[in-house]
Formats: C-alpha cells, sequence, structure tokens
C-alpha cells in the first residue's frame, strides 16, 4: 500500500504466553511492567477478557476475578503500544 511520505514503522507488538493455569491460581507475573488493566489485552482460551471486571494489573502482577481453567498456553496476554511519558510537549523557557 502506497503511503505519502515515509513509510510508516508500526512497530512489533509485545507479547506473552502464559503456561501456569491450574485451575486454582488466579495471579501470574507478567514479564514487564504494566500501569494499569487497559495497557493490555488478555485473552483466555482465545475469549478476550474484559480489563477490570475480568481482571486487574498492579505492577507486574495479572490478578483474575476468577481461576483460569487448567490448560498450556491458554492464557495469552498483549501489551498495547502506548505514549511513552505523559504524552504532553516539552516546554522550556
Amino acid at each position: 500500500m502506497p503511503y505519502i511520505g515515509s513509510s510508516p514503522n508500526f512497530g512489533a507488538v509485545e507479547s506473552q504466553t502464559i503456561t501456569t493455569a491450574n485451575g486454582s491460581t488466579a495471579a501470574f507475573t507478567l514479564n514487564q511492567f504494566v500501569p494499569d488493566s487497559d495497557s493490555i489485552i488478555v485473552t483466555v482460551g482465545n475469549v478476550v477478557q474484559e480489563p477490570t471486571t475480568a481482571y486487574t494489573v498492579n505492577g507486574t502482577t495479572l490478578t483474575f476475578t476468577g481461576t483460569p481453567a487448567t490448560g498450556s498456553n491458554n492464557i495469552y496476554v498483549i501489551h498495547k503500544q502506548g505514549v511513552i511519558g505523559n504524552g504532553l510537549l516539552p516546554t522550556s523557557g
């Protein structure tokens, strides 16, 4: 597809597959810091979970409100790419 100007660089999407679901554990460790539940997309058994309803995040801990079913590789986390910093333009005197 042609673009006006430089071709966009979409970058790589960071993701993580969690393989330790055992039907009784609700908290899992993420491989990177997450600022809030809306900063990731979580699927369990290929079903997208609703942030703050199905799961919460605190730093690198992903906690489900229920326990995901036993299964190898059934939890998949996609880290959304967002603005680095606060998104404000710097000001100089």
